[in-house]
């Protein structure tokens, strides 16, 4: 089914920025779950602008002349294969579905990268246990149907508390998957590490996740390397 062609890309930009009224916000959402073309540019949008705070928020405010140019580097990146999978599969509205809901929702978002790729990245910054849970259900559902996939979950902010010893619920679940597929990895921040234990905090790591000096960075070098980009 093409419903792409029905939405304009102001429509889409103002869908990603929830400007839009609840009637045809819902029917976006609706579509993006049966029309792959209406969820890649869903994707494509939302990584964008996500990715574009990210770097904003590290650095001065760029230039007129700059935010064209870095814009228009992550258009190409995207373009080479960097999609997210929309709130609709990934977030509290799967948890609220019924089981069977849930699971018809993890299979489509498993189903949704047609040319399965080799290379997926997950990002949480955030320390929603929803998402948490979602994250690692989409990493599951999607190794069990392409096992020889590369798949890293890198978490920053406050997303680090899923790898945190103190925090996280999903210990267990963290060990088996990586005991179960040697090609999954989960990646800490060193930064977000660093500045909380700077704020006093005592921040120790589950013994199955890797260090990495810079999320951001490291999820730049993923995406020009044409990893599947994932933000949950």
């Amino acid at each position: 089914m093409n419903m792409s062609a029905k939405f304009s890309e102001e429509q889409l930009n103002a869908f990603v920025d929830g400007e839009l009224a609840a009637a045809e916000r819902e029917e976006i959402l609706a579509a993006s779950t049966v029309d792959p073309v209406v969820a890649q540019r869903v994707c494509a949008l939302r990584a964008s602008k996500e990715l574009l705070q990210h770097a904003y928020d590290r650095h001065a405010l760029p230039t007129p002349a700059r935010a064209r140019r870095d814009a228009g580097w992550w258009s190409g990146a995207l373009a080479a294969g960097v999609m997210l999978v929309v709130g609709i599969v990934l977030g509290i509205q799967v948890q609220r579905t019924a089981p069977e809901q849930t699971h018809a929702s993890l299979e489509w978002a498993s189903n949704f990268f047609v040319a399965q790729p080799q290379r997926m990245l997950v990002h949480l910054d955030h320390a929603n246990t929803e998402h948490m849970e979602a994250a690692l259900d989409l990493v599951d559902a999607y190794l069990e149907k392409n096992a020889s996939a590369h798949v890293e979950v890198i978490v920053n902010n406050r997303g680090l508390d899923m790898l945190r010893t103190d925090r996280t619920p999903f210990a267990t679940r963290i060990a088996d998957l990586v005991l179960r597929y040697d090609n999954v990895a989960f990646i800490a921040c060193e930064n977000a590490i660093a500045r909380f234990e700077g704020e006093g905090e005592r921040v120790a790591i589950l013994p199955e996740a890797k260090r990495m000096h810079n999320a951001i960075a490291h999820i730049a070098d993923r995406v020009q390397a044409g990893w599947t980009y994932i933000k949950v």
